[in-house]
């Protein structure tokens, strides 16, 4: 298990309830502050307050992501709030401005691109920043995403 950040909240984002609320229950039992938000309820400016990282889940529309990323770059003055979407590695997305990790992976694999994403924030004077733009990361399979 990856050592956990202190008061690291995570904001599961996602269509599918049953998709999203597991990944809540998977990051709880890491050791997370994890909770699920379908995207009519998700306001990234109450989110700001209290998380350090907001997850899209598998399975998220095209206009709801649209709609959430647009909400996180909104809401985000100062400093940003890292965005980690997990995608499916048979249909790839661009991930401009936040990180993608194939989905499915293992627990570890998703906790090790949490904790890049807010200690990659941490650095610059306890904001959390944004991962580099478009990183993919592949899993367990040994595939390479092709850029």
């Amino acid at each position: 298990m990856a050592e956990v950040a202190p008061n690291a909240a995570v904001v599961v984002v996602g269509g599918d309830a049953i998709v999203g609320r597991a990944l809540e229950l998977l990051l709880r039992g890491s050791g997370y502050d994890a909770r699920f938000e379908a995207p009519p309820t998700f306001d990234a400016r109450g989110v700001l307050r209290e998380a350090g990282l907001v997850l899209l889940a598998p399975g998220l529309d095209e206009w709801d992501r649209g709609a959430v990323l647009s909400s996180v770059e909104a809401a985000c003055h100062e400093g940003d709030l890292p965005v980690l979407e997990l995608v499916s590695a048979t249909a790839p997305r661009s991930g401009k401005g936040h990180a993608l990790v194939f989905w499915p992976c293992r627990t570890e694999d998703l906790e090790r691109e949490i904790e890049a994403a807010l200690s990659s924030g941490e650095s610059r004077a306890g904001l959390v920043g944004p991962v580099a733009e478009g990183r993919r990361t592949a899993h367990d399979h040994g595939h390479r995403p092709h850029r």
